[in-house]
């Protein structure tokens, strides 16, 4: 019974917040002001199996993971950025999305994420790695070794035939 009424105390929170956005401050207000009983129930009921069926952090960023796979990278970026709206403190996806973003030429975009990935999880050498090729494909290789420093700082070694294009990229 305890189960039930909590989760009848939370579909009807989520409910009252609903109805607050149309300027109606509780559900008990709804029901004074006139609307039928049978109306607000199906509401409640309708808010209550929205809120049930609603997606998971886990299945936008498994989605994200299977488009990605697929190379579909404007649906990973969708199912990824879907994910962070419901998570935002997983490393994880923001460093998918950027890979994403880099598959679809969005550097600017994918170094903002392997920021963000940096930021949550600072010993995560990959976000290292692949910032620092990013700015390598922007023709920005002073970045670009810093980056490289930084990872070798942190106990990590970038991708050998990286290491070797950026070698040669700035032996010219």
């Amino acid at each position: 019974m305890k189960a039930r009424n909590s989760l009848t105390s939370k579909v009807l929170r989520h409910f009252n917040r609903f109805l607050r956005s149309f300027g109606v401050s509780k559900l008990e207000n709804h029901i004074r002001k006139g609307v039928p009983f049978f109306l607000t129930f199906l509401l409640v009921l309708t808010a209550g199996a929205s809120l049930c069926h609603a997606e998971s952090y886990e299945e936008y960023f498994g989605q994200g993971n299977k488009a990605y796979a697929q190379k579909n990278y404007n649906q990973a970026i969708s199912n990824y950025t879907l994910a962070i709206g419901l998570n935002p403190s997983k490393y994880e996806v923001y460093f998918n999305r950027g890979n994403a973003y880099l598959e679809n030429d969005k550097l600017g975009q994918a170094i903002q994420d392997y920021s963000n990935t940096i930021n949550i999880n600072p010993q995560f050498f990959s976000a290292y790695n692949n910032r620092a090729y990013a700015y390598f494909l922007q023709d920005k290789f002073q970045k670009s070794w810093e980056e490289v420093k930084k990872l070798r700082a942190l106990g990590g070694e970038p991708d050998p035939s990286f290491l070797e294009k950026l070698t040669k990229a700035t032996e010219n």
